[in-house]
């Protein structure tokens, strides 16, 4: 399908799989600027603790508002 949340019958596939693209792109982002999450909380002011789940795609904690997908 494209997803593989909707493939494994996560009922939010869509937001799942837009949490891990976003991820997927800090991710790449602070690896292209070898950053750690310490560097990019100084940087953005988000915590690095955040930076750290992003980092170990724990993204459970993490939201997005529904009007920026369309399902």
């Amino acid at each position: 399908s494209g997803n593989v949340f909707a493939d494994l019958g996560y009922t939010n596939a869509v937001g799942e799989q837009l949490k891990a693209l976003l991820a997927s792109e800090i991710i790449k982002a602070m690896d292209g600027r070898s950053m750690t999450a310490r560097a990019a909380e100084a940087l953005t002011g988000i915590a690095a603790t955040d930076f750290s789940r992003i980092r170990n795609c724990k993204l459970d904690r993490f939201t997005y508002s529904p009007w920026v997908i369309d399902e």
